[in-house]
């Protein structure tokens, strides 16, 4: 059975970090499901200039604000129970459940996932404080979340450490895909008109946790003096009017004098691509946002942040303070801002490609092809990690080719469900220099090119073959006839030139006693694909002469690399080759399983 996806998001703060991955994933051709649990009523026409996502299912319809405890209770029961009926529906569809970051929706998108069997996948993960008060509740929905996910993508070295207890596979991602959204939104260079249209320089406020909003009142009060008092005319204050800062605001009387003042400019919440280019056009940003210090960070503004703690390590102490209650920090920042201004931070990291490859990495690969050739459907796994899937997952092929190269071999998982080792695959590589000796006249025989004309049984002996230690041939499940259906249709179809380079021959006289297919990997890389010299003419000197030809076509075609694919138990054809001075690059176990 296929792997799916289904990305469970509640916010659109979630989603946004998500996006990256849901590109690439289109990119690649890999169809996913999302879905929202109503916690906000998210805009995702707010993202159509970038990627134009699309919610495939709501657990709670035209969700209301949850704007006060009661109703926050009311909906969290409720989003519950919906989404853990909704999950033991598609518990037999082989689904694997994303969720980000700290909200309270990936917390229940997690834990009703686990509860229904189902795979979790948890994005951002590691991120701590070590307060279950700040930022609250989102430090503890991370270490729950964090307690019953399967995959967790950590951003970085230290947020990977944070979870070495945990059970299920850990992955650093080097950064988080929020670096890939803010190139996004910098190449768009949209901002907000009410930006536009300062003319002066300005910083920027951001205040919406409610934990400062509820908690601090009186001093919430003192900061926002402090910072209404260091404005002026020249150095503006854009204060970010969320809708929790409005509230507060309103209820302390603040709003009208806010209004008034020439050097404060309140600006409602923007959509993301225009906030982006507003922090990176400001002087500085006082913010209390987790999100904000990882964009603060990428770009190298100077940022004070408005909390005790932080989830984050990303530019503490180099364009990142952070302020731990105490107004003196405010007033040191302030007036020193200037020292914390760093470079903007540049990485052709991509987190979200790497997310990607995990997530597909036990996914199972149809092969059309394969399956058309053989008459029964044949899938595919590569693994690069670890293994995990039963036999139930699998059912829907009859065979499955498992691919598995990692460090840590995963033979004795595989070998449970039933799967066989029928070859471990050794590439190697020579290196196209200059120096790389010539193809020397053979005499009584010629080498040229070989074409579709030359398909007959000189040719298909020669393909059967190079195929002697083929896992074709090896495992007794195919039938006598497959493996030389198999070898004889692809010396055709290279004959041809179909997936093929160039088909290279040895002749004596009219009989065909030796070739050498070429395929080509890349502009730098040409790889043998098949070679094979008749048995009464082996050890002649023949397959020295066919792999000097293909250096010989590589050379002359720019290409840097020859490569060549052989059997661990091939000792001939790895002395061979290392004696032409191919080396080894890597190795990888190949099983078939048979249902």
């Amino acid at each position: 059975m296929q792997k799916k996806l289904l990305f469970y998001v509640g916010t659109l703060a979630e989603l946004i970090k998500l996006v990256p991955i849901m590109k690439r994933l289109d990119q690649t051709g890999i169809k996913f499901d999302t879905i929202s649990s109503g916690q906000v009523d998210i805009k995702e026409n707010e993202l159509q200039e970038i990627y134009n996502v699309s919610i495939d299912y709501k657990i709670i319809h035209n969700p209301k604000k949850v704007s006060s405890i009661f109703y926050f209770i009311l909906w969290f029961i409720k989003c519950f129970v919906y989404s853990l009926r909704f999950f033991k529906k598609i518990k037999n569809q082989n689904y694997t459940i994303i969720v980000h970051g700290d909200t309270t929706s990936s917390l229940i998108g997690a834990v009703c996932g686990k509860l229904s069997g189902l795979k979790v996948a948890h994005i951002e993960s590691g991120l701590r404080s070590f307060n279950f008060l700040e930022p609250f509740p989102e430090e503890i929905s991370r270490f729950l979340v964090s307690k019953v996910s399967d995959l967790h993508f950590c951003p970085n070295e230290w947020s990977l450490k944070n979870i070495k207890k945990e059970n299920g596979e850990k992955i650093n991602t080097i950064q988080n895909t929020s670096y890939e959204m803010l190139k996004m939104s910098k190449k768009l260079n949209k901002i907000s008109p009410q930006i536009l249209e300062i003319k002066s320089k300005y910083f920027l406020t951001v205040i919406h946790r409610q934990e400062n909003i509820y908690f601090k009142t009186e001093f919430l009060r003192k900061l926002i003096e402090k910072i209404v008092n260091f404005a002026h005319k020249d150095l503006k204050c854009v204060l970010v009017l969320h809708k929790i800062t409005e509230q507060f605001l309103i209820k302390e009387g603040l709003l009208e004098s806010l209004k008034n003042n020439s050097n404060i400019i309140l600006l409602p919440r923007t959509p993301y691509i225009e906030f982006i280019n507003t922090i990176s056009k400001a002087e500085f940003m006082l913010t209390d946002g987790g999100s904000n210090q990882e964009e603060a960070f990428y770009l190298g503004i100077p940022t004070l942040i408005l909390r005790n703690y932080t989830e984050r390590i990303e530019g503490l102490e180099e364009n990142v303070l952070l302020m731990k209650g105490s107004l003196e920090t405010l007033d040191y920042f302030l007036h020193n801002y200037k020292k914390y201004q760093r470079p903007e931070y540049l990485s052709e990291v991509t987190p979200s490609s790497i997310i990607v490859n995990r997530l597909l990495e036990n996914n199972v690969e149809e092969l059309k092809w394969d399956s058309d050739f053989f008459g029964y459907k044949i899938g595919r796994i590569k693994i690069s990690e670890k293994f995990f899937y039963d036999r139930n997952e699998l059912e829907d092929y009859k065979l499955i080719y498992i691919f598995d190269n990692t460090k840590n071999s995963n033979k004795k998982e595989i070998e449970n469900i039933g799967g066989k080792l029928v070859d471990v695959k050794t590439e190697l590589v020579c290196e196209i220099k200059e120096s790389n000796d010539e193809v020397e006249e053979i005499k009584d025989f010629s080498i040229n090119t070989l074409g579709k004309e030359d398909f007959n049984k000189d040719t298909i002996d020669l393909s059967l073959e190079a195929g002697k230690y083929s896992r074709f041939k090896k495992d007794n499940n195919f039938k006598k006839n497959e493996f030389k259906k198999l070898y004889t249709k692809w010396i055709e179809n290279s004959l041809n030139r179909i997936n093929c380079f160039e088909v290279i021959g040895i002749r004596q006289k009219n009989k065909i006693i030796g070739l050498v297919s070429l395929s080509k990997i890349s502009d730098e890389e040409l790889s043998i694909s098949l070679i094979a010299v008749n048995k009464n003419f082996q050890n002649k000197g023949f397959g020295t002469a066919l792999v000097k030809k293909a250096i010989e076509i590589a050379k002359k075609g720019n290409f840097k690399r020859l490569s060549v694919t052989t059997q661990e138990d091939n000792i001939n054809a790895m002395k061979f080759y290392q004696k032409l001075n191919f080396v080894i690059r890597k190795k990888e176990s190949i099983y078939h399983l048979w249902n």
